[in-house]
Formats: structure tokens, C-alpha cells, sequence
């Protein structure tokens, strides 16, 4: 679980430091190495940040749309219970 701990990856000043817990898996290592380049070279970094951003975008256009789609879905919901219920009275 130390991999994903991010004070093993940056020191006091935010600087980038390499992952020193010993490990035998190699698949870790791997990983460790893997996400030390990304963070290091600043060409991927690059990349990747923007990467997020736009994934931030199209996150913050569509959790708008998803909530009226949730809301138009509720009041269907309504409108189909309320004759259920009255069948049920009778």
C-alpha cells in the first residue's frame, strides 16, 4: 500500500523523489519506476496534466446533464407510482 502513499514520492518541498521501500515484485517495481518518469519528465507530465483537465471538463459538463436526466427520471417515477398507489387503495 506504500506505492500509493504520496508522501513516499515527494519530499517536504514538493520535489519528486524516487519510492525506497524495498520490494521483490517486480510488477512494483515496474510501477514505482513507471510513475517516478511520469512525474519526473516534464514532457509527460505535461501530458498527463492536461489529460486531466480535460477529463475535469467533460466531467464538469456532464454532472450538470446526469442531474436532469436523475431528475426528469425521479418525477417519471412519481407520475408512475401515484396510479400504482391508487390501484392498490381499491
Amino acid at each position: 500500500m506504500s506505492v500509493f502513499e504520496q508522501k513516499n514520492f515527494t519530499d517536504d518541498k514538493k520535489i519528486t523523489k524516487r519510492f525506497s521501500h524495498p520490494t521483490d515484485n517486480e510488477d512494483v517495481k515496474l510501477l514505482t519506476d513507471i510513475l517516478h518518469h511520469s512525474g519526473t519528465n516534464p514532457d509527460e507530465r505535461k501530458r498527463i496534466e492536461t489529460e486531466q483537465e480535460a477529463w475535469r471538463t467533460v466531467n464538469a459538463m456532464f454532472e450538470e446533464k446526469e442531474k436532469e436526466l436523475k431528475k426528469v427520471i425521479d418525477d417519471q417515477a412519481k407520475l408512475i407510482e401515484e396510479p400504482k398507489r391508487k390501484l392498490g387503495d381499491k
